[in-house]
This record gives C-alpha cells, structure tokens and sequence, in this order.
C-alpha cells in the first residue's frame, strides 16, 4: 500500500458504476448513471431531479432501462387505476424492442377498462409483431389465446 491516504473513486465502466462506486442515480432524461451527488447529468446535462409525486415516477419509470423496473411500474400503476397512467402505458404496449414490456402494459391496460383509451391501445396490441403481446392482449379481451 502507498504512504498515502487518498482514496480514488472506482473507474466508470460503460456508463455503469463499478462495485462499491458508492450511491449513483439516473437521469431522467437520458437515464445515464451518475454520482448521487451530481446537480446535471453527467452525459446530457440535464438536472438530476425526478418527478416527486409517486404516479408521475412510476409513469416516469416505464422507460426505465432495467426492463423489469418498468414491469414493476407498470404493475404498480395497474393496482392504483389513476387516468394519467393510460396514455403512457399505451405507448409502452406499443414497444416492438421489448415484447415483455409491452404485454406488461397491456396487462396494465386490462384494468383500465371500459376506459375507451385502454381499449383502442388493447384493440391494437391485439395486432403487435410479437405473438408475447398479441396473447396478453387476447387474454385482456377475454378471448381464447
């Protein structure tokens, strides 16, 4: 060991902090990690501040970049019904990168319902790429999958 006292931060690999970084959070608008105690992003410089009311980051976090964060939220605002989260999860079940993520939403979607917003977005997951979210949204519909 050196003489000296210093302690180096752990290098950054690929955007991602190395094991024992320390506390790091995401940008809201890139979703690059950074240090908790930056004030802007280190990679887009936008301001480190997410949303504080709990709807609007569970509606913030279905783009999150972890897949099953955004599963999770999207559950989340499945349970809690609120109107503002249809629109967003609509344009989640529409996802053709992700087909988890998207049937996700249209299990979200099936407990907005009769919301006429919910069912134009599981009318038209009935008709996704992937056969992941055309079976949900037949399961949503109520019809044989």
């Amino acid at each position: 060991m050196s003489g000296t006292s210093e302690r180096q931060a752990p290098p950054m690999v690929e955007g991602h902090a190395t094991q024992g970084a320390g506390p790091t959070r995401f940008c809201p608008a890139c979703y690059a990690m950074n240090p908790w105690d930056a004030a802007g992003c280190e990679r887009c410089g936008a301001p480190l501040e997410t949303p504080r009311d709990y709807d609007a980051r569970l509606v913030w976090a279905l783009d999150h970049p972890d897949g099953a964060t955004a599963v999770r939220a999207a559950e989340v605002l499945a349970a809690r019904r609120r109107a503002e989260a249809i629109d967003p999860l609509g344009r989640m079940s529409r996802r053709t990168d992700d087909p988890y993520r998207a049937a996700a939403a249209v299990r979200a979607l099936r407990e907005f319902e009769p919301d006429r917003r919910a069912e134009a977005y599981l009318a038209e997951a009935a008709h996704h790429p992937s056969v992941i979210v055309r079976r949900a949204a037949a399961v949503a519909s109520g019809a044989r999958p």
